[in-house]
């Protein structure tokens, strides 16, 4: 009989270090895992095998089950995930399951992040639970949805920045563990712009900060910077060259003129400026009161960009002409519309308007869809072994349990206001740390409105560093109050 080799020095340590880091971890943590696990099985019964009421999941699918590139509005690393989670088992269950463990992993990343900027246990605990027990992303790892996978990389990423901050050691020459975390967050940061568009501009927000917030000189700082920008140029021209091999378009989308046309077509006006020469069909004589939002322009039959070049990316350089025209033109009716949408994401009902994006009520979990449940099981069960999608009446509990555990609008706001207060009080690795955390989050919130729509389930990956950032300013303040407290009482 043979006997097993025994494990590597190497693979023994790294076991061995998983399970010390395992056992470390406080009670208070153990107990949020827990409770989040017992969500997820809670939704697994509700909802047997996955959530089928977005119509994205069918796209995804699709894609995943055939060309990759097939859709041009969307970036392809979520249907690779999905893909590659497919060769390991044709059970929809897995890839359910792989994206429930996805969301816990998460929020342990991120409670790591919080305690290497050297907050409390506390702090860390309530970071992560802004994850771990929201049920906005629980129902997002329960549906074929892109968020669970873009948040962890988002995540992954800021806690590599975090790191990048401690004490290098040389590793080979003159690259060290400095210049190794700040590659390592820069291409995972660029992979998640695989996952959805919206990564892609943070990368000029990591390199910006990897100068800034690593010590050393100008010279040194620029060197990070540069380490920064090519690990993630590399990530994302490797993107391009797949794309070009499927389709002859080395980009990152062909549909970047559909989307800021469908951004400013609702104030539009062309007496103020000179439509691109084959566009003066897009102009419209309809008051900007009485226009609908930005998705009917992008996704309506009716809309004078569908009426004139059908579907994209036909037409995609002169509708992106034409908005960059029209936005030149009217700045402030721009910043206004943008302005209005930004407000929604702590007050989802303001100013309502048809085809403006969608609020919290797409993440409802009570919420049914009959049009797009039944051709999405079908859909479903095209790729993946045929299975029975059942809704059991417990969704109805979960519904008021989500009223409770969520990051509410308000509540974001706060948290907001809370990371702001904290960059005042916070010094050297923990302020950078705080403006890596809000910058990261804001810019998410932001750039997805101005440049094509907004929807309330964009906030949900911006929730845990938003809230992160919240929890380190109500530290910093209760310690501010502290001293001052102390000082009063000594008088």
């Amino acid at each position: 009989m043979s006997e097993q080799a025994p494990a590597s020095p190497a693979r023994r340590g790294a076991s061995a270090r998983a399970r010390e880091r395992v056992a470390a971890l406080p009670i208070l943590v153990v107990v949020l895992v827990l409770f989040a696990v017992a969500l997820r099985l809670a939704i697994w019964l509700a909802y047997s095998p996955a959530v089928i009421n977005l119509a994205d999941s069918g796209t995804y699918a699709g894609l995943a089950a055939g060309e990759l590139f097939g859709d041009v509005t969307r970036t392809v690393g979520y249907p690779i995930f999905l893909r590659a989670a497919h060769a390991v088992s044709d059970q929809i269950e897995f890839t359910i399951a792989l994206q429930h463990l996805i969301g816990i992993v998460t929020a342990l990343v991120l409670y790591a992040a919080v305690r290497r900027l050297g907050a409390p246990v506390w702090v860390g605990a309530i970071a992560a639970a802004a994850i771990l027990l929201s049920l906005d992303q629980i129902f997002l790892e329960h549906a074929l949805m892109g968020e669970p996978l873009f948040t962890l990389l988002l995540v992954v990423a800021l806690y590599a920045a975090v790191r990048a901050l401690d004490e290098p050691r040389p590793v080979a020459g003159p690259f060290d563990t400095r210049h190794a975390w700040i590659a390592g967050a820069a291409v995972t940061i660029a992979v998640a712009g695989w996952v959805r568009a919206i990564g892609v501009p943070l990368i000029a927000l990591f390199v910006l900060w990897f100068a800034f917030a690593c010590p050393g000189s100008w010279r040194s700082r620029l060197a990070n910077a540069g380490i920064a920008a090519l690990a993630a140029a590399a990530v994302m021209l490797s993107y391009f060259g797949l794309h070009a091999s499927a389709t002859g378009y080395f980009g990152l989308s062909e549909a970047s003129g559909w989307a800021l046309y469908s951004r400013v077509a609702p104030f539009a006006d062309c007496s103020s400026f000179d439509p691109p020469e084959g566009t003066r069909a897009l102009c419209e004589s309809t008051p900007v009161a009485a226009r609908p939002g930005p998705d009917f322009y992008g996704q309506q039959p009716d809309s004078p960009a569908r009426r004139l070049f059908g579907e994209p990316p036909a037409g995609n350089e002169q509708l992106g002409e034409f908005a960059r025209r029209a936005l030149l033109a009217q700045p402030f009716s721009y910043l206004s519309d943008l302005g209005r949408d930004l407000i929604r994401y702590f007050h989802p009902t303001f100013e309502p308007q048809d085809f403006s994006g969608v609020g919290l009520e797409l993440l409802d979990v009570n919420r049914r869809a009959p049009g797009t449940e039944l051709p999405l099981a079908r859909i479903l069960n095209g790729y993946y072994d045929d299975d029975t999608y059942e809704i059991d009446g417990g969704v109805e509990t979960l519904a008021d349990l989500q009223d409770v555990l969520r990051v509410h609008p308000k509540l974001l706001l706060i948290c907001l206001l809370l990371g702001g207060g904290g960059l005042l009080l916070a010094r050297g690795r923990l302020r950078w740390g705080l403006v890596l955390l809000l910058a990261s989050a804001l810019a998410m919130m932001v750039i997805a409105p101005a440049t094509a729509i907004w929807s309330a389930r964009y906030a949900v990956p911006a929730s845990g560093p938003i809230v992160a950032a919240a929890a380190i300013g109500a530290w910093l303040l209760a310690g501010r109050a502290r001293e001052r407290l102390g000082e009063y009482t000594r008088c």
